[in-house]
């Protein structure tokens, strides 16, 4: 039945997605997190919608809510074959990582923290310090970075410098926040350089890197388009540990006709699955192909 698959994928993943999802976050904005807090504790106790509370409830709830639709679509696609397990797909809200500090800052700037009860905005700094604390120390690791899923994310793991900046002085805001809440604005001109100037020259270096020299995959599809007939390319299959690299060999191969397919990194493909016919076998990426067949494996 269509779509059983692909709900079993939103609810096997859903909570390990969110959890994911919500230490990325905090990594990266963290301090902004909590102003968007201070908002909401502030509007509670006011009940009174001033325009900075105003900023925060709408940053909050548009952060929060385009989450959970992402996370609920990463399990669609997972259940329907393409495995995003350990990806993070923070692209579709990129933009909010701009519009929340502005939100988080603007609470700041209007000392609204100072009015959060002493009790409350310890109980919020040790909650968000939980939350970046496992981030920082291996959680990272278990991830697959990739610059087209979350260029923040990707930017702030491939410069040591940076990686620890950003954790160092984001548990330095936390701590600012609790103990000298009048001074947590000054907490964000340390906190952007490293994760928004910080990340953002790292992403520039990464998408010239990417651009700049043929990858494996494009050097596979050159290959092929010079050494095969279009007929043969039009019936070969290509293997891929992800659609972007598949696709990279397709571009090169020049042919609407040729398929692909995804599978995890170390998966063996067996040569008797692919459809009768099929001339050659390409794979790209940590995977094997076992059975009688001609196959290309690009390095």
């Amino acid at each position: 039945m269509v779509g059983i698959e692909p709900m079993n994928g939103v609810i096997a993943l859903f909570g390990i997605q969110l959890n994911t999802h919500m230490l990325t976050i905090m990594a990266l904005m963290g301090i902004a997190i909590i102003g968007l807090i201070v908002a909401l504790v502030d509007l509670i106790r006011t009940r009174e919608l001033k325009p900075v509370n105003a900023f925060g409830l709408f940053a909050f709830i548009w952060l929060f809510s385009l989450m959970i639709e992402i996370v609920i679509f990463t399990g669609w696609i997972t259940g329907g074959g393409d495995d995003h397990t350990t990806r993070v797909l923070l692209r579709y809200y990129d933009f909010l990582f701009v519009i929340v500090p502005l939100a988080g800052l603007s609470v700041f700037i209007a000392n609204l923290q100072e009015r959060v009860n002493v009790f409350i905005r310890w109980g919020v700094a040790i909650a968000v310090a939980a939350l970046i604390t496992p981030a920082f120390s291996g959680f990272f690791g278990t991830l697959t970075i990739q610059i087209a899923d979350a260029p923040n994310l990707a930017g702030l793991v491939v410069n040591q410098d940076v990686f620890n900046g950003a954790a160092l002085v984001g548990f330095a805001a936390v701590a600012l926040f609790a103990t000298f809440p009048k001074f947590t604005a000054w907490a964000f001109v340390a906190v952007l350089p490293f994760t928004l100037v910080g990340t953002g020259w790292q992403i520039q270096d990464q998408y010239q890197g990417f651009r700049a020299e043929l990858s494996a995959s494009d050097k596979a599809g050159q290959y092929i388009n010079a050494n095969f007939s279009p007929e043969e390319i039009d019936n070969a299959l290509i293997l891929a540990t992800s659609r972007f690299d598949a696709t990279n060999v397709a571009i090169w191969a020049d042919s609407a006709k040729v398929t692909y397919e995804i599978y995890g990194p170390g998966s063996q493909y067996d040569a008797s699955m692919a459809e009768p016919g099929t001339t050659f076998i390409v794979t790209s990426g940590d995977l094997g192909v076992v059975g009688d067949v001609r196959f290309l494996h690009p390095r």
